[in-house]
């Protein structure tokens, strides 16, 4: 009798345990950041040798960097802690995983409030026309994002990075181009570069005419 309810007070504290694991908001991340770099070459010309009064059929196949959008690769670490309102530490739990890592131009996301963004959510360099990589065919498909902070979100549209990560686009009701939020899981994968990776994630910035001004994004990490 006495293991019966010594196993099942432990059963209870584990339910607690992980209830409180899932349930950590997501918070500022500090950024360690390197560029690595644009591919500017394309690929060179070819040429054919014609000659008057002759008919030609020529087929062409060529490839273009896109201006509206940047990739973002790297590793989660963190701390689950238990501090008062003076950021004095009671306890701290190192070594915690990461579960998702979010982007956004919005410094201060209402997490209550997030759900799926959709087209009219998005700038209009991602809308106008019908290029290939505008943003509803880039995220084409949707699915349920699950976090264990915010619960379940219904139809999100995502994408599939290197057949390892779920990158969602997301928003927090604002209604505004800076309240999109770009999210991606956290899992140990090899990234676009052959290179080990915790997280791949699309994040939209606008090049057209040859834009090179700078957009400030703010990175946040929900921690398991």
């Amino acid at each position: 009798m006495k293991k019966l309810l010594t196993m099942l007070l432990l059963g209870i504290f584990l339910v607690f345990a992980v209830q409180y694991a899932v349930a950590v908001e997501p918070g500022g991340a500090t950024v360690s950041a390197s560029n690595l770099g644009t591919d500017t070459d394309g690929p060179s010309p070819e040429n054919i040798s014609i000659q008057s009064g002759y008919l030609y059929n020529v087929s062409l196949t060529t490839s273009a960097q896109t201006f509206r959008w940047v990739g973002i690769a790297g590793n989660v670490t963190g701390t689950i802690y238990l501090n008062d309102s003076s950021e004095n530490s009671f306890y701290s739990w190192a070594g915690a995983e990461g579960k998702y890592v979010y982007i956004s131009r919005d410094n201060n996301v209402d997490w209550t409030n997030l759900q799926a963004a959709s087209n009219s959510d998005m700038p209009s360099f991602l809308t106008v026309g019908t290029s290939g990589d505008r943003w509803n065919a880039t995220f084409g498909a949707t699915k349920t994002f699950i976090s264990g902070y915010l619960g379940s979100i219904a139809s999100v549209p995502y994408t599939t990075l290197n057949s390892t990560w779920e990158c969602f686009s997301m928003m927090d009701g604002g209604g505004a181009d800076t309240d999109n939020v770009w999210a991606a899981n956290v899992t140990s994968g090899i990234g676009f570069n052959g290179n080990a990776y915790e997280y791949e994630i699309l994040i939209p910035e606008d090049g057209s005419g040859g834009d090179s001004t700078n957009t400030t994004y703010y990175f946040y990490a929900e921690l398991l």
